[in-house]
């Protein structure tokens, strides 16, 4: 089963974009990030939108973003009771000045709740925009929604 989550949003006249993509597969428990997952980042959501030059990603920012997507599927797993699931991680797309590790994270979290068929309540679905949105000022800093 495919899933993906997308974090899209403006806040205080930031804006907070990325999307997560994955696959469920039956079995024990694990979360791993695919030996091929895509990492992309665009300069800008024009860009994004036709797919054209790519930026390249420092390798702090690969880690964190692999980092905080797994932070994000352990929160959505936890959420949402869907739990026996392998979950493999296949891309993560972002935007230079619109992407942290916090939106990767919940872009995650988005992502395991609609493949496992969860609704989250307003309430939790406001928690994770808060672990975002308080997030500016630690760009690099795994979220943690718990």
């Amino acid at each position: 089963m495919q899933g993906k989550g997308r974090f899209s949003q403006i806040h205080n006249g930031r804006f907070f974009f990325a999307i997560v993509e994955l696959k469920v597969d039956e079995g024990p428990t694990e979360i791993v990030i695919d030996s091929h997952c895509e990492l992309v980042l665009y300069k800008d959501i024009s860009a994004y939108g036709n797919r054209n030059n790519p930026e390249k990603l420092t390798s702090l920012d690969q880690n964190t973003w692999k980092e905080s997507a797994l932070a994000g599927v352990r929160y959505g797993l936890i959420t949402s009771g869907c739990s026996q699931s392998k979950i493999i991680i296949t891309r993560i797309i972002g935007l230079q000045v619109s992407t942290n590790a916090a939106v990767v994270g919940a872009s995650a979290i988005f992502a395991i709740w609609q493949t496992c068929g969860f609704k989250p309540s307003s309430q939790l679905i406001r928690h994770v925009e808060r672990v975002v949105f308080l997030s500016l000022d630690r760009p690099h800093d795994i979220p943690h929604f718990d």
